[in-house]
């Protein structure tokens, strides 16, 4: 079985750079495998030094998986997941993250082995 991280990003070049800083702050940890799923729009300023940071790539250009009632919704490709993960048990973080703190990846695989699917969220929204 094999472990990996899957980073997306789409639209502005900002969530390129995001995703390259992230994968940078994984790296100080571990060697796992990190796939970058992008839409050219947001990877066009990253260099192939860069992109060496990834494992592997998946260029989305179907808009079928980003295309909501004829407008772009670039958390829509999020559901397929599953799809678009090159790895049996998949870490999906979203690239406005750091990885900070003492924990390492592989106990996050080894802690959540036997759930099928698990979200961790630690943010709130608050209506008023």
């Amino acid at each position: 079985m094999t472990n990996g991280i899957v980073l997306m990003a789409f639209g502005d070049s900002h969530y390129g750079r995001m995703a390259y800083n992230l994968a940078l702050t994984i790296r100080l940890k571990t060697d796992i495998p990190i796939h970058l799923v992008f839409e050219p729009s947001a990877i066009t300023h990253l260099t192939e030094e860069h992109m060496r940071v990834f494992s592997s790539f998946y260029k989305l250009d179907d808009p079928s998986y980003f295309t909501v009632c004829g407008k772009k919704n670039y958390a829509y490709p999020k559901l397929f997941l599953y799809d678009l993960s090159p790895f049996d048990n998949t870490l999906f973080l979203d690239v406005d993250t750091a990885w900070c703190g003492n924990g390492s990846v592989e106990n996050i695989f080894e802690e959540y082995s036997k759930q099928d699917f698990i979200i961790k969220n630690r943010n709130y929204y608050d209506f008023k």
